[in-house]
């Protein structure tokens, strides 16, 4: 996460155009806000196994050969649970993108 750099004290800004520091500061803000947006995006891409199955529209089998063929790698999978229980998230884009580079 950004940092606030924006100075408090007049100490700064009598070296320093004042608008440069304003602009500075409005954009970091726009740069933080969106940094937030982006992580919160990134999250909704994650579905369940469930949700995934009805995506492909495929079977839970059908889906536990394509990762074990190699059709979905590895980077569209993320396992959230333990190793004797996983839970497994299935990345949307990724899932689907190679889902339908197969054949």
């Amino acid at each position: 996460m950004l940092t606030s750099g924006c100075p408090s004290d007049g100490s700064l800004r009598a070296g320093l155009d004042y608008r440069i520091v304003e602009r500075l500061c409005s954009l970091e803000a726009k740069l933080e806000s969106l940094i937030v947006l982006s992580g919160s995006k990134l999250e909704a891409e994650w579905i369940d196994r469930k949700s995934a199955r009805t995506l492909l529209n495929v079977s839970d089998r059908h889906l536990y050969d394509l990762i074990a063929d190699g059709t979905i790698g590895s980077d569209a999978i993320r396992n959230v649970g333990t190793v004797k229980k996983p839970r497994y998230r299935f990345h949307r884009t990724l899932l689907l993108n190679q889902y339908h580079r197969r054949a």
